[in-house]
Order: C-alpha cells, then sequence, then structure tokens
C-alpha cells in the first residue's frame, strides 16, 4: 500500500527531529560524508583535466585529429611500399579533405628510416618529413621555443633538419652541424642527402629523442627518389568539431565512393590507442575510488543511526506499542540516513564545483607529457561526475541505515519498557 501524503509528512519531520537532537554529531556525520565526496569529485576532475592535457599534447605534436593513408598502411608501414603511398592520382582525394568546411589545415607527410651519420659515428634513425608551414598549422606544438633550440625547419631550406636531443647527444651534433641520412630508394637501392642541424626538440619519449628527424618533404622525396609520393595526410579540424563523428562520417563516405574505397580515414585514438587505454583504465580505477571512499565514510551513518535506535528504545517501544508496524519503522529510520545522504550531496558537490571552478579558472601549470613546455590544465565542472558522486552518496547512506533500522524493528514494548516501571 502506497506511502499517504500525511505519512510521508510525518516521517520526514520525524527525521528532522531525530537528527536535530544531536547537533553535533549530525554535523559531524556531514562533514566527513561530504569532505569524501568533495575530495572524490575533485580529484577525479583534475585527474580528467591531465588525462584531456595529453590528449591535446597528443594531437598538437603529431599526431594530429586525424589521418589519411592507403588501405592496409598502417598494418604494414616499415619501409617504402609504393602500393601504399599516395600519388598525384590522390588529387581528387586531397581537394575533398581540403574544402571540408570542418578542415583548418592539412600536411603532407613521408615517413623514412634508415642511417644518419657525423663525424661522432653514425646510428639508425626515423625520419618525418613534412611541408613545415603546413606542419606547424596542423601540430601547432610541435616545436615549442624555449624547450626547443633553434628554429623550425622552413619551406625555403631544403636541407635544413631538426633532429631529438638524445640524437643530438649520441652524434654530438649541435645547431648548425652537418649530417649525413642514407635511406633506401623506392627501388631497393641506397641513396644519401646532406642535411644541416637547424633545430634540436625535446621528445619526451627517449626512444624516439634517441631516433627522430624532422626534414623537409622535397628533400626526404630527393632521398628515396620518389618525387611526388607521400605516406599520410595529416588533418587538423576546427575546434567546434567532434573528430571521433568526422572520422566516422568521413569512413562512411570513403567506403561507399569506389574511387575512395582505397583510402581508409583514423581518429587520433586509433594512431595513438595507448591514450584512450589509459583513459579507460584511470576512469573505472576513479570510479572505484570514489564509490569505496564516499561509501566508507558513509558507513558512520550505521554508527549514528545505531546510536539513535539505542537512545530512542522507549519511544521505539511506545511507537510499536501504538501499533506502528516494522515496515513503518524501517522507513522511518531509513529516510535519517537518506536525508543525511541527501545534505551530504547538496554540501559536498557545492564545495567541490566551487574549487573545480577556481581551479578552472586560474589554471594549473603541468609539464606536457610530450615535451612541449609548461601547459596549464583547467579542470571543469562534469555533470556525469555530479550526478554519480551524488547517487553514491544518497544510495550508500540509505543502505547503510538499514542494518539499525532493522534492529529497531525487532524492539518489543515490554523489553523498552522495562527499566522505566
Amino acid at each position: 500500500m502506497p506511502m499517504t501524503r500525511q505519512a510521508f509528512k510525518f516521517t520526514i519531520l520525524y527525521s528532522l527531529k531525530n537528527l536535530r537532537r544531536h547537533k553535533l554529531r549530525t554535523t559531524l556525520t556531514l562533514l566527513i560524508i561530504s569532505l569524501s565526496l568533495a575530495l572524490s569529485v575533485i580529484t577525479g576532475r583534475y585527474a580528467s583535466s591531465i588525462l584531456d592535457l595529453w590528449k591535446r599534447s597528443s594531437i598538437d605534436t603529431g599526431s594530429a585529429h586525424a589521418q589519411v593513408h592507403k588501405s592496409g598502411y598502417l598494418l604494414r608501414q616499415e619501409g617504402l611500399d609504393p602500393e601504399l603511398l599516395f600519388d598525384k592520382s590522390s588529387a581528387r582525394l586531397e581537394t575533398l579533405i581540403k574544402d571540408d568546411p570542418m578542415v583548418v589545415a592539412t600536411s603532407k607527410r613521408l615517413k623514412i628510416e634508415g642511417l644518419i651519420t657525423a663525424d661522432a659515428g653514425s646510428t639508425y634513425f626515423i625520419g618525418t618529413a613534412v611541408q613545415p608551414k603546413n606542419e606547424l598549422l596542423v601540430s601547432p606544438k610541435l616545436f615549442y621555443p624555449g624547450y626547443d633550440s633553434g628554429a623550425f625547419i622552413t619551406d625555403d631550406g631544403e636541407t635544413e633538419a631538426c633532429i631529438g636531443r638524445g640524437l643530438a647527444k649520441i652524434l654530438k651534433l649541435d645547431i648548425g652541424d652537418e649530417a649525413t641520412l642514407v635511406a633506401q630508394t623506392g627501388k631497393g637501392s641506397t641513396n644519401a642527402v646532406d642535411i644541416k642541424v637547424v633545430c634540436i626538440i625535446d621528445v619526451a619519449l627517449p626512444t624516439f629523442s634517441k631516433r627522430t628527424v624532422f626534414l623537409n618533404l622535397n628533400l626526404a622525396r630527393k632521398l628515396v627518389r620518389l618525387p611526388d609520393h607521400y605516406t599520410e595526410l595529416a588533418i587538423r579540424l576546427s575546434d567546434s568539431t567532434q573528430p571521433t563523428k568526422w572520422v566516422k562520417e568521413k569512413q562512411e563516405a570513403f567506403m561507399n565512393d569506389k574511387k575512395l574505397a582505397e583510402f581508409s580515414v583514423v581518429g587520433w585514438r586509433s594512431i595513438d590507442p595507448l591514450i584512450s587505454k589509459v583513459e579507460n583504465i584511470w576512469l573505472r580505477i576513479s570510479q572505484i575510488l570514489c564509490g569505496l571512499l564516499v561509501l566508507s565514510s558513509a558507513l558512520t551513518v550505521v554508527n549514528v543511526i545505531s546510536m539513535t535506535v539505542n537512545e530512542r528504545t522507549v519511544e521505539i517501544g511506545t511507537l510499536r506499542a501504538l501499533g506502528a508496524s516494522p515496515k513503518t519503522l524501517m522507513r522511518v529510520l531509513s529516510v535519517d540516513g537518506l536525508i543525511l545522504g541527501c545534505i551530504s550531496a547538496l554540501i559536498g558537490l557545492a564545495l567541490a564545483n566551487t574549487v573545480v571552478y577556481i581551479m578552472g579558472r586560474h589554471g594549473i601549470p603541468f609539464e606536457s607529457p610530450f615535451g612541449s613546455g609548461i601547459e596549464t590544465v583547467h579542470p571543469s565542472i562534469s555533470l556525469s561526475w555530479n550526478v554519480y558522486g551524488s547517487i553514491i552518496v544518497v544510495i550508500g547512506c540509505g543502505l547503510c541505515s538499514i542494518p539499525a533500522a532493522l534492529k529497531a524493528t525487532k524492539v518489543q514494548p515490554v523489553i523498552a519498557f522495562r527499566d522505566q516501571i
């Protein structure tokens, strides 16, 4: 039978009266739960902003929002396979991409590998040949003044090259020094070109830092003797565009066009899948930690309601004597916990969102994980985190009040009045 309006009003007023009996105890309980919720939300939003920084850094330092390759390139990208390279016949594709209103900039890239030789010795390198001006539009933080030395390569400086700081240390190269690149051509022979180091970039990962070389696309084409070829087209989208949605739409368009079926477009999540995996893992961990922290603090409700039952044994016995059913007692005492949960959720979320707002407005300096200098993260208020935290607190407090409520249903009037007679 549903609760009547009068019974509902009585339950709420009675529960509030019970909580006001010991104001200090109720206040401390509210503070413990509220602070636990606030700490969980603040930590979660700060961690999310760090992950967002990681994603932005990956996009801005080379991954780009999306890339277009020949179908199968990502599975067989070792060496130069002319069948997996773009050439003059790809002009229609380039035009379609550039004319897309969501596309801000594009840059052609040619991936090569081979040996780099200097006076100090030789070592293996992994090269990315780019269109310098376009590349800095697609990857605006690939070169970061203050962290990186020199100046990035230019369209006019055909023999200019940028190398990783680790590679510079291995070969003892500095700005202005010269070196030689040796690589296999598209037909399998060997060729070499001279380069001049004009930039030393700070690549965060040591493995890449001691292998990375950026050079002009025209010079790389001469090195591999493929005058019109490139391996990928990097794409930067407008800030208002959702990359995942855009990539999905382009994939469907390519599949439905026979002339474009040989191409594949991939988003940054597929190019750098580690970020998505870490993001998913951290999201689960942070949610679990948030839940455990809030639930552990909600256990204080068990103590509060249990003490309330012990202190109100005579009162509970009186209610039983007047005809109150165990179900009614369960409802009344469970509402005590729910009210504690609701008030705690409101206080905790108000505190958390205030702190997150201040953090987001002023920003928090953080070193970029991709060696692109000091970045500022701006945590933002999240509706999903607020809803998740509120549900955990309210349900947790409600569940934690059940054991004490069950104890109250077993109170017998005769036993309750025994000490009063």
